[in-house]
């Protein structure tokens, strides 16, 4: 087995045809370490002169300084009042009774209520589709 050790052309194999000097890349550091060193120091400056301004809120403090505020005080009857509110809502969620009687609007346990729908299903729109277009856009039903 014997290997022929011609020259290739490293531009035709795919390769640079020269080395990369070392003055490219002692320009290129020391270009990255001159931009940092702006950029650092451009920020330096800015922090500073930010630091260097009156506290636009001392004023606003030192009124809120001078404001007492209200102390909290809890209702030690709110546990009960609570109580009463859920009873009285649970009481019309588990009885029948008039929401608007002159309209015929009645309420019904939600128990049965539950129930019924579980049974019998929600209720069919009887109207015809035709109608119910019309009086979208403002139409007569």
């Amino acid at each position: 087995m014997s290997e022929s050790h011609e020259p290739v052309d490293p531009v035709a194999a795919g390769h640079e045809g020269s080395q990369v000097g070392a003055s490219v890349a002692v320009n290129t550091i020391v270009s990255v370490v001159v931009l940092l060193g702006g950029a650092f120091w451009m920020t330096s400056l800015f922090i500073g002169g930010l630091e260097r301004q009156p506290d636009p809120l001392q004023n606003d403090r030192s009124e809120l300084a001078r404001v007492k505020t209200p102390t909290v005080r809890l209702d030690p009857a709110q546990p009960a009042s609570r109580r009463n509110l859920e009873a009285a809502q649970n009481e019309i969620l588990d009885s029948y009774g008039w929401v608007k009687e002159p309209a015929g609007v009645a309420r019904i346990p939600i128990e049965v209520a539950m129930t019924r729908l579980v049974e019998e299903g929600l209720p069919a729109n009887d109207t015809p589709e035709e109608e119910t277009n019309d009086s979208a856009e403002g139409g007569q039903p």
